[in-house]
């Protein structure tokens, strides 16, 4: 590794080998996790370790799979190894899927928002490894939102196992501190866990500030900046307003057919919110994971970041459902379509109080800045860097 660059956990290929000399491994990973040459974790570490499966979550280890589609178990077209599908009813590892494996290595990019399946992925394999006596390998990877701020409201105990276990909404740590975490936390260090750490990363430091390359983790966060304002914004999805999946620009827009973008805007900008602008907007979306005016026109809002550092992700997103609320007489949760869940809304928020109107959202985003500020000092113990 250069000394002066930031790089991951996969790009420390020496100590990698020798955690894994003698042994083999199967490998969890997805197309977000790539090196500093953008070459894929799959063909990496296969040309250089024993690799002898692989583990798909949610969107496969390739990304050719859309948000909460179901698949099973195949063959890696590139490779010609199996792919045991770690998702859905498939979401836990099983004694015959370890068969001849090791250890178990896990790399892929988070986004920092706890609303992500990936870090209950993580979770799952912390309990598999103790079950079933393997060691767990996470190659380390930043935070693509930095490691300074934290926002939003820990889950109540019903929602806190749905995503991300015990963080708030954005949650700073890296996918290897989570680990050591929940593995503290949830397990009692019951999990033999090792971090290959990343390198020259500072906890200020965002993903722009990195010199990396970004590659999808989800279909729907194309650049650093959906992903900073998905970890509030994501509360959108059951909503009956478009988050814009299916256009250029997913997350950075909100709107339906029935909204008012002129006025939405004027509203929100009169809040002053830090760091960020609106402005009237319109788009049609070809394709939404929740079945959202696909075809139709949705009027709405679009969000211009002016300072990221700034910028507040879950503050932002309550202040625009509710100038959504307050202007469209249409707003609803759950949109009606057979295809949102007012329980899926709650438990992104990790809370129904603002839904069922006991919090206002002065009350409820006061509520996150305590938690998270809680939160944040609680994990000291667990940081790497």
């Amino acid at each position: 590794m250069a000394n002066n660059l930031v790089c991951n956990g996969l790009d420390n290929l020496s100590a990698i080998h020798d955690v894994l000399r003698g042994r083999s491994a199967g490998l969890v990973t997805n197309p977000s996790a790539i090196n500093r040459s953008g070459r894929a974790a799959v063909d990496v570490l296969s040309e250089c370790c024993d690799i002898v499966a692989f583990f798909a979550p949610e969107h496969g280890i390739r990304g050719d799979l859309q948000n909460g589609v179901r698949f099973t178990d195949s063959v890696d077209i590139r490779t010609g190894k199996v792919v045991y599908a770690l998702y859905g009813m498939t979401a836990h590892l099983t004694q015959e899927r370890v068969e001849g494996i090791d250890a178990v290595l896990y790399d892929i990019q988070d986004v920092g928002s706890r609303a992500f399946s990936y870090l209950r992925t993580l979770a799952f394999l912390i309990q598999d490894c103790i079950e079933l006596d393997r060691e767990l390998i996470v190659l380390d990877r930043i935070n693509p939102l930095g490691g300074e701020q934290y926002e939003g409201s820990l889950p109540e105990p019903e929602y806190d196992k749905r995503w991300g276990y015990g963080v708030p909404m954005r949650f700073g740590l890296t996918v290897g501190e989570y680990a050591k975490m929940v593995n503290a936390r949830y397990f009692g260090n019951a999990c033999r866990l090792t971090v290959i750490p990343c390198h020259n990363w500072r906890r200020d430091m965002m993903f722009d500030d990195c010199g990396l390359f970004w590659c999808n983790p989800s279909p729907n966060l194309p650049n650093p900046m959906s992903a900073l304002i998905y970890a509030g914004a994501v509360a959108f999805g059951q909503t009956s307003v478009s988050e814009a999946r299916g256009t250029t620009r997913p997350y950075e827009m909100f709107g339906a057919p029935f909204a008012d973008g002129d006025r939405i805007a004027e509203t929100l900008n009169k809040r002053n919110l830090p760091g960020v602008l609106f402005r009237p907007c319109a788009f049609t979306a070809e394709y939404n994971a929740f079945q959202k005016y696909v075809g139709g026109c949705c009027r709405g809002v679009q969000l211009f970041i002016t300072d990221r550092r700034r910028f507040n992700s879950f503050e932002t997103a309550m202040w625009m459902l509710e100038t959504f609320r307050e202007c469209c007489p249409e707003f609803e949760i759950p949109f009606q379509n057979g295809r949102c869940l007012a329980k899926t809304f709650d438990a992104v928020l990790g809370s129904a109080d603002w839904r069922l109107g006991k919090l206002s959202t002065a009350e409820f985003i006061e509520r996150g800045r305590r938690e998270a500020a809680e939160f944040k000092k609680s994990n000291a113990e667990f940081l790497i860097y």
